[in-house]
């Protein structure tokens, strides 16, 4: 998927997080231990705007300055902060240094997250954007821990002095290890050629139902992990945990979100997006509910770990929404608005910490589930026969190879050779129409909606005429053999060539439809416009072979069969334009 250099890039890419993450975690402990009420909020409020306000255009310098640059200005942002929190550790110095935490965070975790995207590619998004926070939330988890232990058995000044040696080890690596990776998007190749505007990209984000829920989603769910931030050590040591003890419970929240999140990523890209999303959102306000009421260590641990795990499902998840709803140019545009308005959660999160609320919390998150199951289209759809449409249009393809091959061995002369490729065609054809009858078998058992599986019957009855239409123009051609003449051949073999690079588009077409709806609908144009020159090609060959009959060339008969072939031929770039047309439909249904 990417070479030995990418994989090192990667590598340094996840650990630079990691340790900045760590960082981070420090004052999960830190901070609630430490403050309360609005001496504690405003270091949170202030670390969630700073970070949120340089999300939205962090995906715009990703794009522009690079990832690599880009990653490298947050560390050093990072530092600054950390750097304050450790000289003036009070409410005040935690708050002024938040803003450059959380700007250096988020610039460093959107460049990140772009370019461990651009490393594994858009067919899997929440796989890699999975990845990239598993091991930035479980660094929060491991400095949660860390700030326990080290406080317990230290003091604050080594807590605080290793928030500051952590980013700074992540900026060595970025210096000497992490590569760019803002080329690798144009692997991408069968999404080449689209490029949006900044204002183009953030309208069309905000112009999509589904996108623009998740981002209010997003912001929503934000209020999870804040609330947790703000009131679960406090609770914890309501309860009689000491220092150490906190920073465990905690960790363990922070740690199994993180390594959940890659598992439950990586399923997201088999199965859809938006079941997963609406359930861990429904589960996490009923833990959070479950934690308000908990009274002993062990409950609140279990539950704190449950709700690591839920909260593991949403986030990767919801980001790779972004992600398929973007063509690859405006991806760090988009990762990085709807960042911006998901880290606006902590300050929301934390106004509401300061009432100690942790129902008011839960209550907003069931309606963030309730607006994920109301609106939100599902981008990712499971379709259980996608496979064998793919099997089926490969072989349409390869019949269309056998044809062409029939021409060259007829304009050489080889009619023997003609024959056998003929033969060919027609063991093809036989192939897909076995194909095709199990795609029904299955279209008609899945529990799609009824309008899904008549769409697909559609798209495979119309590709399955393909087979069909080369046999019948095989037949015209060998009820005219001895009179063929190879000029005319020779251009229906240019109108056939024409017709395999539609096919070979339709299949781009096809097969972005399993990657993103998004980038699928906007290949249905490069199809139409192949049939458009093919149809010229044909009025073209047309006027050619009646213009030959007139003048006595070629006898009528022959003629006749002549024009049926080419008719035929581009009947075959018809079909390819209609299946496309289907495509498209479908599109509709879920790039909203």
């Amino acid at each position: 998927m990417y070479s030995d250099r990418g994989g090192l890039t990667l590598l340094a890419a996840l650990a630079a997080i990691s340790l900045v993450g760590s960082a981070t975690g420090v004052q999960r402990v830190v901070l609630p231990a430490r403050l309360m009420g609005l001496s504690l909020a405003l270091p949170i409020v202030a670390f969630g705007v700073s970070k949120s306000l340089i999300e939205v255009v962090s995906g715009v310098v990703a794009d522009e300055v690079g990832r690599r640059a880009a990653s490298i200005i947050g560390v050093l942002a990072y530092v600054g902060g950390a750097w304050l929190l450790y000289n003036i550790p009070t409410s005040g110095g935690a708050t002024l240094a938040n803003l450059l935490i959380g700007a250096g965070e988020g610039l460093l975790f959107t460049a990140i997250a772009v370019a461990v995207s651009d490393l594994l590619g858009a067919r899997e998004a929440a796989k890699a954007l999975g990845l990239m926070e598993a091991f930035a939330y479980s660094g929060y988890g491991v400095g949660a821990i860390l700030a326990g232990t080290l406080w317990q058995r230290g003091s604050l000044n080594t807590v605080l002095a290793y928030a500051v040696a952590a980013p700074l080890a992540a900026l060595v690596i970025l210096l000497t290890v992490f590569e760019e990776t803002r080329q690798l998007i144009r692997r991408e190749n069968m999404f080449e050629g689209y490029t949006l505007s900044l204002l183009q990209a953030y309208s069309l984000m905000l112009s999509k139902p589904s996108l623009a829920t998740a981002l209010a989603t997003a912001h929503l769910s934000k209020l999870v992990d804040a609330s947790v931030w703000a009131l679960l050590p406090p609770h914890l040591m309501g309860i009689g945990l000491d220092i150490g003890g906190v920073g465990l419970v905690t960790g363990a929240f922070l740690v199994l979100w993180g390594v959940a999140m890659p598992c439950w990523g990586t399923l997201s890209d088999r199965v859809g997006r938006k079941t997963m999303i609406a359930s861990s959102l429904g589960l996490s306000a009923l833990l959070m509910l479950w934690l308000s009421e908990s009274r002993g260590p062990l409950d609140s641990a279990l539950i704190s770990a449950g709700l690591g795990i839920a909260y593991g499902a949403q986030y990767p998840v919801l980001s790779a929404l972004a992600v398929d709803l973007s063509p690859p140019e405006a991806r760090g545009r988009a990762l990085g608005l709807y960042r911006g308005v998901r880290d606006l959660g902590y300050m929301t999160g934390a106004i509401i910490a300061t009432a100690g609320s942790y129902p008011l919390a839960a209550a907003l998150t069931a309606v963030a589930a309730i607006l994920v199951v109301g609106v939100v289209r599902e981008t990712r759809p499971a379709w259980p026969f996608m496979k064998l449409v793919l099997q089926h249009f490969s072989v349409m393809r390869e019949c269309i190879e056998a044809h062409t091959r029939v021409i060259r061995k007829l304009m050489e002369g080889d009619y023997r050779g003609a024959f056998s490729e003929d033969r060919k065609l027609k063991e093809l054809e036989r192939m897909g129409d076995k194909i095709k009858r199990e795609i029904m078998e299955r279209i008609w058992s899945s529990p799609l909606p009824l309008a899904d599986r008549m769409d697909f019957e559609r798209l495979v009855e119309r590709l399955d005429k393909i087979g069909g239409a080369l046999l019948e123009a095989d037949e015209k051609l060998f009820t005219v053999l001895p009179r063929l003449r190879k000029e005319f051949l020779r251009e229906i073999l240019g109108m056939e060539e024409e017709v395999m690079k539609l096919a070979d588009k339709f299949a781009e077409n096809l097969e972005a439809l399993t990657v993103s709806p998004v980038y699928a609908l906007k290949l249905t144009g490069d199809v139409e416009q192949g049939e458009t020159r093919i149809d010229a090609l044909r009025r073209a060959l047309v006027r050619k072979i009646m213009r030959e009959a007139e003048k006595g060339s070629i006898d009528l008969l022959t003629s006749f069969e002549l024009r049926d072939v080419v008719d035929l031929i581009e009947l075959i770039a018809d079909d390819l334009e209609d299946a496309s047309d289907i495509v498209r439909i479908i599109c509709y249904k879920h790039a909203a």
